[in-house]
C-alpha cells in the first residue's frame, strides 16, 4: 500500500501548468535536471535533440530525460502544452513507498514519445489541477497519480514506441541548411547536391514539418537578425545586407510578419 509518509521529496513538481506558444516560437537549446513531460493539447511542435528532430502533433506526449539538451519550436499554428516537470528522484521515492518491485523504477535515457494515450493525458490534468488548487488531501491524490503515471510510462518505455526522427534525406537537407549562412542557403543548389528535385524537398517539408523550405529559411534569417540585434551595434541596413534581405525596409516587413513587431524596436 502506498504511504505518502515514505515520500521524502517535498516538492512534488517545479512546473505544472498549461501554456500556449506562438507560431514558430523557439526555446533553447537548454537542459535541466528535472524530468520533463509535455502533452500536446493543440497545434504541433518540433523537438531537436542532437542531430535529430521529432515532430509532435495534437494528443502526442514527450518525456524528456534529465540532462538531455533539447530545443523546442512551436509549429506553424502554435502549440498548447500541458507541462509537468519534477525531479527524477520523485519516481524512485514513490516506487519505494508503494511496495512494488523497486527494479521497475523509470530512468529514461532517451526521448520517449507516446502517441494518443488518453489515460496519461487525464492523469497529467488531474495531477496539475490538484497541485494548483491544493484542496484537502491533494498530496495523496497527486502521489497516487504519479504512481499510475509511472506504471503507464514504464509500459510505454518497454514497448519502445518512440518513432524514428525525420527521414534521412530530410535530415540531410536540414543539416545543409543549418551549416550554411541563412543568406547563402539555396534550395536548388541543395537539391542538385543531393540529386533530388526542389519539388521533392517542398513535399518533404510539407509532410514532416508543416511548412515550406522558404519559410524554414526565413525563420533562420530572422533568428540570425535577432542575434545580431542583441549582440552587435550593426544598423538595420548592415544587418539586412548580411542576412540576405534586399533592404532594411524588407527586413522590417519580414520581421514584423514573423514576430509581430518591427526589428527596429530592438535598436537603442
Amino acid at each position: 500500500m502506498l504511504t505518502t509518509q515514505k515520500i521524502s521529496t517535498t516538492r512534488l513538481a517545479e512546473v505544472f501548468r498549461q501554456i500556449d506558444f506562438a507560431p514558430r516560437e523557439k526555446y533553447g537549446p537548454h537542459s535541466h535536471h528535472r524530468l520533463e513531460i509535455n502533452y500536446v493539447r493543440r497545434g504541433s511542435c518540433n523537438l531537436r535533440v542532437k542531430d535529430s528532430i521529432v515532430t509532435f502533433k495534437k494528443d502526442d506526449l514527450m518525456v524528456i530525460p534529465s540532462g538531455m539538451t533539447h530545443t523546442f519550436e512551436a509549429g506553424l499554428r502554435g502549440a498548447r502544452l500541458i507541462q509537468l516537470e519534477f525531479m527524477p528522484e520523485l519516481f524512485s521515492d514513490i516506487m519505494n513507498g508503494s511496495g512494488l518491485n523497486p527494479g521497475h523504477t523509470f530512468h529514461p535515457r532517451k526521448l520517449l514519445t507516446v502517441r494518443s494515450n488518453v489515460r496519461i493525458k487525464n492523469l497529467l490534468q488531474t495531477i496539475i489541477w490538484e497541485l494548483q488548487h491544493r484542496e484537502e488531501g491533494f498530496r495523496h491524490i497527486v502521489i497516487s497519480g504519479y504512481l499510475q503515471l509511472l506504471i503507464l510510462l514504464l509500459r510505454e518505455n518497454m514497448s519502445d514506441t518512440t518513432p524514428a526522427p525525420y527521414p534521412p534525406i530530410l535530415s540531410s537537407i536540414m543539416q545543409l541548411m543549418d551549416s550554411s549562412e541563412p543568406c547563402d542557403t539555396d534550395i536548388a543548389e541543395i537539391a542538385a547536391r543531393l540529386n533530388i528535385t526542389t519539388r521533392y524537398i517542398r513535399k518533404l517539408f510539407a509532410t514532416h514539418i508543416g511548412t515550406s523550405p522558404s519559410r524554414y529559411m526565413l525563420d533562420r534569417k530572422i533568428e540570425r537578425v535577432k542575434e545580431l540585434l542583441a549582440n552587435t551595434d550593426m544598423t538595420l541596413k548592415e544587418i539586412s545586407s548580411q542576412c540576405g534581405f534586399s533592404s532594411a525596409r524588407h527586413l522590417n516587413a519580414c520581421f514584423t510578419r514573423i514576430m509581430g513587431y518591427p526589428a527596429s524596436k530592438h535598436l537603442g
